[in-house]
């Protein structure tokens, strides 16, 4: 697969909701809860691997490596990407002087529902 998967960093946390594969994910209620992302004003840290978890179960997420992302959209090979409003990455455009959170840069171009890797970069983007 073009633009797979590289195992990394990946840190023990729990789970604040059910957590699907493969999604973007913020803190929660404290420092070692994880919760989806819900959109690119989230602060987003990391996100799940290949097993879901449900809500208040430990669950690993990846933090570091070249994980994999489930995406929402279609995304350009080397695009910035965000959350959307249920934890899918997006190519992150912002509007001219507004200020998002991105996750990190697709290393694959693909589709709603595709699962592809990216290089984690968590930072801003202002358009």
């Amino acid at each position: 697969m073009a633009g797979g998967r590289t195992d990394g960093l990946t840190k023990n946390f729990r789970a604040g909701a059910a957590i699907a594969p493969y999604l973007i994910l913020k803190f929660g209620g404290d420092d070692q809860t994880l919760v989806p992302a819900t959109g690119p004003g989230d602060d987003l840290i990391a996100t799940n691997v290949e097993l879901a978890a449900n809500a208040g179960e430990r669950f690993d997420a990846a933090i570091g490596g070249l994980p994999e992302v489930r995406y929402g959209g279609p995304i350009g090979r080397g695009k910035p990407i965000t959350s959307d409003a249920v934890g899918r990455a997006v190519e992150a455009v912002p509007a001219a002087g507004v200020r998002v959170r991105i996750i990190g840069f697709s290393l694959a171009a693909g589709v709603l529902n595709d699962v592809l890797a990216y290089r984690p970069a968590p930072g801003f983007m202002t358009g």
